[in-house]
Protein backbone atom coordinates (compact mmCIF):
# COMPACT_ATOMS: atom_id res chain seq x y z
CA UNK A 1 0.00 0.00 0.00
CA UNK A 2 1.18 3.38 -0.76
CA UNK A 3 3.77 4.67 2.56
CA UNK A 4 1.75 8.36 1.51
CA UNK A 5 -2.32 6.86 2.42
CA UNK A 6 -0.95 5.07 5.71
CA UNK A 7 0.75 8.03 7.15
CA UNK A 8 -2.13 10.15 6.39
CA UNK A 9 -4.58 7.53 8.08
CA UNK A 10 -2.45 7.32 10.90
CA UNK A 11 -2.48 11.39 11.39
CA UNK A 12 -6.33 11.08 11.25
CA UNK A 13 -7.36 8.05 13.13
CA UNK A 14 -4.78 7.63 15.73
CA UNK A 15 -4.53 11.45 17.25
CA UNK A 16 -7.57 12.95 18.91
CA UNK A 17 -6.73 16.39 18.37
CA UNK A 18 -9.20 16.21 15.73
CA UNK A 19 -11.35 15.75 18.68
CA UNK A 20 -10.51 18.31 20.18
CA UNK A 21 -10.45 21.18 17.52
CA UNK A 22 -14.07 19.49 17.00
CA UNK A 23 -15.31 20.17 20.71
CA UNK A 24 -13.41 23.49 20.67
CA UNK A 25 -15.33 24.59 17.34
CA UNK A 26 -18.59 23.62 18.39
CA UNK A 27 -18.11 25.87 21.60
CA UNK A 28 -17.38 28.81 19.89
CA UNK A 29 -20.28 28.09 17.22
CA UNK A 30 -22.50 28.10 20.59
CA UNK A 31 -21.12 31.15 22.34
CA UNK A 32 -21.48 32.71 18.71
CA UNK A 33 -25.36 31.67 18.57
CA UNK A 34 -25.74 32.71 21.90
CA UNK A 35 -24.50 35.79 21.31
CA UNK A 36 -26.00 37.01 18.12
CA UNK A 37 -29.27 35.56 17.85
CA UNK A 38 -32.71 37.34 18.83
CA UNK A 39 -34.23 36.33 22.32
CA UNK A 40 -37.25 33.73 21.75
CA UNK A 41 -40.79 33.80 23.07
CA UNK A 42 -40.37 30.79 25.53
CA UNK A 43 -36.82 32.25 26.85
CA UNK A 44 -38.64 35.59 27.38
CA UNK A 45 -41.30 34.22 29.64
CA UNK A 46 -38.25 32.66 31.40
CA UNK A 47 -37.45 36.26 31.38
CA UNK A 48 -40.43 37.46 33.28
CA UNK A 49 -40.17 35.14 36.12
CA UNK A 50 -37.08 36.29 37.47
CA UNK A 51 -38.19 39.64 36.80
CA UNK A 52 -41.65 38.54 39.43
CA UNK A 53 -44.23 37.46 37.84
CA UNK A 54 -45.57 35.02 39.97
CA UNK A 55 -48.19 33.67 37.74
CA UNK A 56 -45.66 31.65 35.58
CA UNK A 57 -43.58 29.81 38.02
CA UNK A 58 -46.65 27.09 37.64
CA UNK A 59 -46.68 27.08 34.07
CA UNK A 60 -44.88 24.45 31.93
CA UNK A 61 -42.46 26.86 31.06
CA UNK A 62 -40.65 27.24 34.04
CA UNK A 63 -37.78 25.03 33.70
CA UNK A 64 -37.04 24.93 37.63
CA UNK A 65 -32.95 24.74 37.06
CA UNK A 66 -32.82 26.76 34.25
CA UNK A 67 -34.88 29.70 35.87
CA UNK A 68 -32.82 29.61 38.70
CA UNK A 69 -29.24 29.82 37.21
CA UNK A 70 -30.64 32.82 34.74
CA UNK A 71 -31.27 34.24 37.88
CA UNK A 72 -28.17 34.19 38.85
CA UNK A 73 -26.45 35.07 35.77
CA UNK A 74 -28.55 37.59 35.58
CA UNK A 75 -27.48 39.38 39.43
CA UNK A 76 -23.41 39.07 38.64
CA UNK A 77 -23.56 39.92 34.38
CA UNK A 78 -26.75 41.52 33.53
CA UNK A 79 -29.51 41.04 31.38
CA UNK A 80 -28.55 40.58 28.08
CA UNK A 81 -28.96 37.43 25.86
CA UNK A 82 -25.64 36.21 26.32
CA UNK A 83 -25.40 36.32 29.39
CA UNK A 84 -29.09 34.93 30.33
CA UNK A 85 -28.27 32.31 28.20
CA UNK A 86 -24.43 31.62 29.98
CA UNK A 87 -26.22 28.64 32.03
CA UNK A 88 -26.67 26.45 29.08
CA UNK A 89 -23.26 27.03 27.51
CA UNK A 90 -21.48 25.77 30.58
CA UNK A 91 -23.80 22.61 30.21
CA UNK A 92 -22.18 22.48 26.82
CA UNK A 93 -18.68 22.04 28.60
CA UNK A 94 -20.44 19.49 30.78
CA UNK A 95 -22.05 17.60 27.96
CA UNK A 96 -18.73 17.46 25.85
CA UNK A 97 -16.44 16.52 29.22
CA UNK A 98 -19.03 13.66 29.43
CA UNK A 99 -18.27 13.06 26.27
CA UNK A 100 -14.81 13.16 26.32
CA UNK A 101 -14.81 10.75 29.74
CA UNK A 102 -16.79 7.97 27.45
CA UNK A 103 -14.78 7.87 24.54
CA UNK A 104 -11.11 8.56 25.79
CA UNK A 105 -10.06 5.10 26.88
CA UNK A 106 -11.61 4.30 23.05
CA UNK A 107 -10.26 3.10 19.65
CA UNK A 108 -9.35 6.09 18.17
CA UNK A 109 -11.40 5.55 14.83
CA UNK A 110 -14.42 5.28 16.91
CA UNK A 111 -13.56 7.62 19.14
CA UNK A 112 -14.11 9.99 16.16
CA UNK A 113 -17.45 7.96 15.31
CA UNK A 114 -18.84 8.54 18.79
CA UNK A 115 -17.90 12.33 18.99
CA UNK A 116 -20.10 12.59 15.60
CA UNK A 117 -22.75 10.92 17.29
CA UNK A 118 -23.22 12.46 20.14
CA UNK A 119 -22.36 16.32 19.29
CA UNK A 120 -23.31 17.00 16.05
CA UNK A 121 -27.40 16.62 16.04
CA UNK A 122 -28.17 20.39 15.46
CA UNK A 123 -31.59 20.39 17.03
CA UNK A 124 -29.67 19.07 20.26
CA UNK A 125 -27.30 22.01 19.85
CA UNK A 126 -29.75 24.58 19.19
CA UNK A 127 -30.56 24.14 23.06
CA UNK A 128 -27.21 25.01 24.59
CA UNK A 129 -27.23 28.46 22.97
CA UNK A 130 -30.81 29.19 24.70
CA UNK A 131 -32.06 30.36 27.94
CA UNK A 132 -33.96 27.03 28.65
CA UNK A 133 -33.82 23.89 30.48
CA UNK A 134 -33.28 21.78 27.96
CA UNK A 135 -29.63 21.62 26.83
CA UNK A 136 -28.82 22.13 31.09
CA UNK A 137 -30.71 18.72 31.34
CA UNK A 138 -28.88 17.43 28.23
CA UNK A 139 -25.11 17.61 29.54
CA UNK A 140 -26.49 16.62 33.42
CA UNK A 141 -28.13 13.75 31.70
CA UNK A 142 -24.70 12.66 29.93
CA UNK A 143 -23.03 13.16 32.63
CA UNK A 144 -25.14 10.66 34.38
CA UNK A 145 -24.87 8.23 31.82
CA UNK A 146 -21.16 8.36 32.21
CA UNK A 147 -21.37 7.42 35.60
CA UNK A 148 -24.13 4.73 34.80
CA UNK A 149 -21.76 3.04 32.21
CA UNK A 150 -19.36 2.57 34.29
CA UNK A 151 -20.94 0.31 37.02
CA UNK A 152 -20.44 -3.35 35.91
CA UNK A 153 -21.29 -6.58 37.75
CA UNK A 154 -18.45 -6.56 39.99
CA UNK A 155 -18.34 -6.31 43.62
CA UNK A 156 -15.35 -4.35 44.53
CA UNK A 157 -16.82 -2.62 47.70
CA UNK A 158 -19.66 -1.61 48.68
CA UNK A 159 -17.94 1.92 48.49
CA UNK A 160 -17.14 1.97 45.01
CA UNK A 161 -20.25 1.30 43.44
CA UNK A 162 -22.04 3.35 45.95
CA UNK A 163 -20.48 6.69 44.82
CA UNK A 164 -21.28 5.74 40.92
CA UNK A 165 -25.39 5.13 42.01
CA UNK A 166 -24.69 8.37 44.39
CA UNK A 167 -23.49 10.69 41.10
CA UNK A 168 -25.44 9.11 38.53
CA UNK A 169 -28.87 9.60 40.75
CA UNK A 170 -27.42 13.43 41.59
CA UNK A 171 -27.10 14.50 37.80
CA UNK A 172 -30.52 12.93 36.73
CA UNK A 173 -32.08 14.20 39.79
CA UNK A 174 -30.45 17.84 38.87
CA UNK A 175 -31.72 17.74 35.21
CA UNK A 176 -35.16 16.42 36.26
CA UNK A 177 -35.32 20.06 38.17
CA UNK A 178 -33.80 21.73 34.63
CA UNK A 179 -36.35 19.82 32.56
CA UNK A 180 -39.14 17.67 34.11
CA UNK A 181 -39.95 15.57 31.16
CA UNK A 182 -36.30 14.06 32.21
CA UNK A 183 -38.49 12.40 35.35
CA UNK A 184 -38.66 8.97 33.25
CA UNK A 185 -34.86 9.05 32.95
CA UNK A 186 -34.46 9.55 36.65
CA UNK A 187 -37.30 6.74 37.32
CA UNK A 188 -35.51 4.16 35.12
CA UNK A 189 -32.10 4.70 36.60
CA UNK A 190 -33.59 4.44 40.02
CA UNK A 191 -35.27 1.16 38.53
CA UNK A 192 -31.98 -0.15 37.26
CA UNK A 193 -30.01 0.35 40.36
CA UNK A 194 -32.12 -1.35 42.65
CA UNK A 195 -32.14 -4.06 40.44
CA UNK A 196 -28.29 -4.17 40.11
CA UNK A 197 -27.74 -3.90 43.76
CA UNK A 198 -30.35 -6.63 44.56
CA UNK A 199 -28.43 -9.07 42.14
CA UNK A 200 -24.68 -8.30 43.62
CA UNK A 201 -26.45 -8.48 47.16
CA UNK A 202 -27.72 -11.60 46.33
CA UNK A 203 -24.67 -12.76 44.80
CA UNK A 204 -22.61 -11.81 47.28
CA UNK A 205 -24.53 -12.72 50.06
CA UNK A 206 -24.77 -9.43 51.74
CA UNK A 207 -27.82 -9.77 54.47
CA UNK A 208 -26.82 -7.54 56.81
CA UNK A 209 -29.10 -4.33 57.17
CA UNK A 210 -26.07 -2.00 58.39
CA UNK A 211 -24.63 -2.77 54.41
CA UNK A 212 -27.79 -2.07 53.00
CA UNK A 213 -28.40 0.89 54.98
CA UNK A 214 -26.60 3.48 52.48
CA UNK A 215 -28.25 2.47 49.55
CA UNK A 216 -31.44 2.54 51.07
CA UNK A 217 -30.89 6.22 52.29
CA UNK A 218 -29.77 6.85 48.45
CA UNK A 219 -32.89 5.17 47.27
CA UNK A 220 -34.83 7.26 49.19
CA UNK A 221 -33.32 10.29 48.30
CA UNK A 222 -33.58 9.46 44.42
CA UNK A 223 -37.70 9.01 45.44
CA UNK A 224 -38.25 12.34 47.53
CA UNK A 225 -36.97 13.77 43.76
CA UNK A 226 -39.53 11.96 42.29
CA UNK A 227 -42.24 12.27 44.67
CA UNK A 228 -41.53 16.37 44.79
CA UNK A 229 -40.81 16.27 40.63
CA UNK A 230 -44.39 14.39 40.16
CA UNK A 231 -46.03 16.54 42.63
CA UNK A 232 -44.84 19.40 40.49
CA UNK A 233 -46.32 17.49 36.93
CA UNK A 234 -49.75 16.71 38.62
CA UNK A 235 -49.86 20.31 39.44
CA UNK A 236 -49.42 22.02 35.62
CA UNK A 237 -51.44 18.98 34.62
CA UNK A 238 -54.64 20.56 36.50
CA UNK A 239 -53.27 24.02 35.11
CA UNK A 240 -53.81 22.59 31.68
CA UNK A 241 -50.24 22.88 30.93
CA UNK A 242 -49.40 19.21 29.76
CA UNK A 243 -51.34 19.93 26.29
CA UNK A 244 -47.97 19.46 24.42
CA UNK A 245 -47.25 15.84 23.04
CA UNK A 246 -47.83 12.97 20.85
CA UNK A 247 -50.75 10.40 21.11
CA UNK A 248 -48.28 6.81 20.12
CA UNK A 249 -44.66 5.83 20.66
CA UNK A 250 -44.74 5.90 16.93
CA UNK A 251 -45.54 9.57 16.46
CA UNK A 252 -42.77 10.57 19.12
CA UNK A 253 -40.57 8.97 17.59
CA UNK A 254 -41.42 10.98 14.53
CA UNK A 255 -41.36 13.84 16.04
CA UNK A 256 -37.78 13.14 17.14
CA UNK A 257 -36.84 12.56 13.93
CA UNK A 258 -38.34 15.29 12.02
CA UNK A 259 -36.64 17.70 15.09
CA UNK A 260 -33.35 16.08 13.69
CA UNK A 261 -33.39 16.42 10.29
CA UNK A 262 -32.49 20.00 8.84
CA UNK A 263 -31.09 18.89 5.48
CA UNK A 264 -33.36 16.15 4.24
CA UNK A 265 -36.59 17.36 6.08
CA UNK A 266 -38.53 17.90 2.68
CA UNK A 267 -38.06 13.92 2.58
CA UNK A 268 -40.51 12.13 4.20
CA UNK A 269 -38.83 8.91 3.72
CA UNK A 270 -35.57 9.90 6.08
CA UNK A 271 -37.90 10.56 8.75
CA UNK A 272 -39.67 6.86 8.35
CA UNK A 273 -36.12 5.64 7.76
CA UNK A 274 -34.67 7.13 10.65
CA UNK A 275 -37.31 5.51 12.71
CA UNK A 276 -36.73 1.83 11.39
CA UNK A 277 -32.85 2.19 12.21
CA UNK A 278 -33.73 2.90 15.63
CA UNK A 279 -35.79 0.37 15.75
CA UNK A 280 -33.82 -2.43 14.16
CA UNK A 281 -30.58 -1.22 16.38
CA UNK A 282 -32.58 -2.20 19.27
CA UNK A 283 -33.42 -5.47 18.71
CA UNK A 284 -29.76 -5.88 17.09
CA UNK A 285 -28.41 -4.74 20.03
CA UNK A 286 -30.85 -6.92 22.49
CA UNK A 287 -29.69 -10.26 20.63
CA UNK A 288 -26.05 -9.51 20.78
CA UNK A 289 -26.18 -9.46 24.09
CA UNK A 290 -27.98 -11.98 24.54
CA UNK A 291 -25.85 -14.29 22.78
CA UNK A 292 -23.06 -12.90 24.29
CA UNK A 293 -24.58 -13.42 27.22
CA UNK A 294 -22.60 -9.88 28.50
CA UNK A 295 -25.13 -8.36 30.89
CA UNK A 296 -22.19 -6.31 32.29
CA UNK A 297 -21.51 -4.07 29.20
CA UNK A 298 -22.61 -0.64 28.80
CA UNK A 299 -24.85 -2.06 25.48
CA UNK A 300 -26.51 -3.83 27.81
CA UNK A 301 -27.21 -1.22 30.61
CA UNK A 302 -28.35 1.48 27.74
CA UNK A 303 -30.62 -1.00 25.97
CA UNK A 304 -32.26 -1.47 30.01
CA UNK A 305 -32.87 2.11 30.30
CA UNK A 306 -34.67 2.44 27.26
CA UNK A 307 -36.84 -0.74 27.67
CA UNK A 308 -37.60 0.77 31.04
CA UNK A 309 -38.53 4.54 29.97
CA UNK A 310 -40.48 3.28 27.54
CA UNK A 311 -42.18 0.92 29.46
CA UNK A 312 -42.89 3.64 31.76
CA UNK A 313 -44.34 6.26 29.21
CA UNK A 314 -46.64 3.44 27.92
CA UNK A 315 -47.91 3.12 31.98
CA UNK A 316 -48.57 7.07 31.87
CA UNK A 317 -50.60 6.84 29.01
CA UNK A 318 -52.52 4.03 30.09
CA UNK A 319 -52.98 4.94 33.45
CA UNK A 320 -53.35 8.21 33.70
CA UNK A 321 -54.10 9.57 30.06
CA UNK A 322 -50.76 11.53 29.60
CA UNK A 323 -49.63 12.47 26.09
CA UNK A 324 -46.22 11.00 24.97
CA UNK A 325 -43.48 13.68 24.78
CA UNK A 326 -42.72 14.99 21.47
CA UNK A 327 -40.02 17.19 19.61
CA UNK A 328 -37.57 18.93 22.28
CA UNK A 329 -39.92 17.10 25.18
CA UNK A 330 -39.04 13.91 23.90
CA UNK A 331 -35.06 14.87 22.88
CA UNK A 332 -33.60 13.52 26.00
CA UNK A 333 -33.36 10.18 24.15
CA UNK A 334 -31.25 11.51 21.44
CA UNK A 335 -27.97 11.79 24.10
CA UNK A 336 -29.05 8.04 25.12
CA UNK A 337 -30.08 6.48 21.67
CA UNK A 338 -26.73 8.03 20.29
CA UNK A 339 -24.47 6.61 23.15
CA UNK A 340 -26.22 3.43 22.84
CA UNK A 341 -25.74 3.03 19.28
CA UNK A 342 -21.82 3.97 19.53
CA UNK A 343 -21.82 0.91 22.16
CA UNK A 344 -23.82 -0.93 19.81
CA UNK A 345 -20.94 -0.07 16.89
CA UNK A 346 -17.93 -0.98 19.09
CA UNK A 347 -19.34 -4.28 20.55
CA UNK A 348 -20.09 -5.37 16.72
CA UNK A 349 -16.45 -4.62 15.45
CA UNK A 350 -15.18 -6.44 18.86
CA UNK A 351 -17.69 -9.70 18.32
CA UNK A 352 -17.20 -9.98 14.32
CA UNK A 353 -13.44 -9.01 14.97
CA UNK A 354 -13.47 -6.94 11.98
CA UNK A 355 -10.40 -4.81 10.61
CA UNK A 356 -9.56 -1.77 9.61
CA UNK A 357 -11.49 -2.14 5.87
CA UNK A 358 -14.84 -1.98 8.20
CA UNK A 359 -13.80 1.68 8.85
CA UNK A 360 -14.14 2.58 5.45
CA UNK A 361 -17.94 2.08 4.50
CA UNK A 362 -18.58 3.17 7.94
CA UNK A 363 -17.12 6.88 7.96
CA UNK A 364 -18.35 7.29 4.60
CA UNK A 365 -21.73 6.08 5.23
CA UNK A 366 -22.64 7.08 8.60
CA UNK A 367 -20.25 10.94 9.39
CA UNK A 368 -21.66 11.81 5.48
CA UNK A 369 -25.36 12.52 6.31
CA UNK A 370 -24.29 13.54 9.79
CA UNK A 371 -21.93 15.69 8.76
CA UNK A 372 -24.12 17.39 5.82
CA UNK A 373 -27.57 17.46 8.31
CA UNK A 374 -24.78 19.50 10.94
CA UNK A 375 -23.41 22.09 7.66
CA UNK A 376 -27.14 22.51 6.60
CA UNK A 377 -28.01 23.73 10.00
CA UNK A 378 -25.41 26.32 10.41
CA UNK A 379 -26.65 28.06 7.64
CA UNK A 380 -29.89 28.47 9.41
CA UNK A 381 -29.63 31.93 11.36
CA UNK A 382 -32.87 31.26 13.62
CA UNK A 383 -34.09 28.66 16.12
CA UNK A 384 -36.00 25.90 15.23
CA UNK A 385 -39.08 26.23 17.27
CA UNK A 386 -39.19 30.02 16.99
CA UNK A 387 -38.24 31.14 13.73
CA UNK A 388 -40.87 33.93 14.07
CA UNK A 389 -38.71 35.55 16.36
CA UNK A 390 -35.59 35.37 14.38
CA UNK A 391 -35.50 39.56 13.36
CA UNK A 392 -36.92 40.59 16.07
CA UNK A 393 -33.55 41.77 18.05
CA UNK A 394 -32.74 43.82 14.68
CA UNK A 395 -36.30 45.30 14.94
CA UNK A 396 -36.01 46.03 18.47
CA UNK A 397 -32.47 47.82 17.24
CA UNK A 398 -34.13 49.88 15.10
CA UNK A 399 -36.71 51.06 17.44
CA UNK A 400 -34.21 51.90 20.07
CA UNK A 401 -32.70 53.82 17.42
CA UNK A 402 -35.84 55.81 16.50
CA UNK A 403 -37.54 55.89 19.68
CA UNK A 404 -34.41 57.42 22.06
CA UNK A 405 -35.34 61.09 21.42
CA UNK A 406 -38.76 60.98 21.98
CA UNK A 407 -40.22 62.66 25.51
CA UNK A 408 -42.80 60.17 25.63
CA UNK A 409 -43.11 56.77 25.29
CA UNK A 410 -43.98 55.63 21.72
CA UNK A 411 -46.55 52.83 21.45
CA UNK A 412 -46.25 49.71 19.20
CA UNK A 413 -49.34 47.19 18.64
CA UNK A 414 -48.29 43.07 17.54
CA UNK A 415 -49.17 39.44 16.71
CA UNK A 416 -49.66 37.76 20.14
CA UNK A 417 -46.65 35.68 19.48
CA UNK A 418 -44.15 38.47 19.58
CA UNK A 419 -45.58 40.06 23.05
CA UNK A 420 -42.81 38.17 25.29
CA UNK A 421 -39.70 39.13 22.98
CA UNK A 422 -41.05 42.79 22.65
CA UNK A 423 -41.21 43.28 26.22
CA UNK A 424 -37.66 41.44 27.16
CA UNK A 425 -36.18 44.01 24.74
CA UNK A 426 -37.87 47.03 26.05
CA UNK A 427 -36.97 46.24 29.48
CA UNK A 428 -33.32 44.82 29.12
CA UNK A 429 -32.26 47.65 26.67
CA UNK A 430 -34.30 50.29 28.42
CA UNK A 431 -36.27 51.12 24.84
CA UNK A 432 -38.61 54.15 24.58
CA UNK A 433 -41.47 52.31 24.65
CA UNK A 434 -44.44 51.19 26.26
CA UNK A 435 -45.15 47.58 27.26
CA UNK A 436 -46.50 45.35 24.16
CA UNK A 437 -49.54 43.16 24.94
CA UNK A 438 -51.80 40.32 23.80
CA UNK A 439 -54.88 42.26 22.38
CA UNK A 440 -55.62 42.18 18.93
CA UNK A 441 -54.21 44.96 17.24
CA UNK A 442 -56.52 48.53 17.11
CA UNK A 443 -54.41 50.61 14.76
CA UNK A 444 -53.77 53.77 16.78
CA UNK A 445 -49.99 52.56 17.85
CA UNK A 446 -47.39 54.13 16.93
CA UNK A 447 -45.72 51.19 15.54
CA UNK A 448 -47.50 47.55 14.00
CA UNK A 449 -45.26 44.93 14.34
CA UNK A 450 -46.90 41.73 11.91
CA UNK A 451 -46.71 38.15 11.04
CA UNK A 452 -47.41 36.91 7.49
CA UNK A 453 -49.41 40.17 6.39
CA UNK A 454 -48.42 42.34 4.37
CA UNK A 455 -51.64 43.91 3.34
CA UNK A 456 -51.86 47.82 3.30
CA UNK A 457 -52.98 49.93 6.46
CA UNK A 458 -53.68 53.33 6.15
CA UNK A 459 -51.98 55.81 7.53
CA UNK A 460 -49.28 53.62 8.11
CA UNK A 461 -45.84 52.87 5.95
CA UNK A 462 -43.87 49.44 6.22
CA UNK A 463 -40.71 50.74 7.31
CA UNK A 464 -38.95 47.53 7.63
CA UNK A 465 -39.93 43.99 5.72
CA UNK A 466 -37.61 40.39 6.85
CA UNK A 467 -38.72 37.52 4.03
CA UNK A 468 -37.64 35.04 6.16
CA UNK A 469 -39.82 35.52 8.95
CA UNK A 470 -42.79 37.08 6.68
CA UNK A 471 -42.45 39.94 9.32
CA UNK A 472 -42.94 43.55 8.77
CA UNK A 473 -42.58 46.81 10.93
CA UNK A 474 -45.10 49.55 9.70
CA UNK A 475 -45.05 53.12 11.31
CA UNK A 476 -47.79 56.10 11.82
CA UNK A 477 -47.34 58.63 8.91
CA UNK A 478 -45.95 61.66 10.42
Amino acid sequence: MNPTFEIVKKSFFEYKWIIWLGFISLFVYIVYRAFTFSFTHDESLSYTIIKGVEYQRNTANNHVLNTFLMDWSSRLFGHSELSLRLPNILAFVLYLLAAFLLLRKKNNKLAFLGASLLCLNPYLLEYFSLARGYGISFGLMLMSLYFTVTILFKFETNHSNLSKYFFAILFASLATNANLSMINFLIALIGFFTIHYAILSFKFKRRSFIQHLPFILLLFAGIVVVYFESQRLFLLQENNQLYFGENSLNKMFESISRSSIYSFKHFHGAIQGTKYVVLASLIFGAILVRWKKEYNSPLFILGTLILFILLGLVLEATFFKSKYPSGRSAFFFVPLYTLYLYFLIEKTVGFFNLKNWFFIPIFLLLPLPIFTNFYYSTLIKFNKDWEFDAETKEMMAFLKSETKKNNQLSTIANHWLFEPSINYYIESQKINLAPATRNPIDFTTDYIYRLEDDSKVEGYQIVLEFPQTKTNLLRRMR
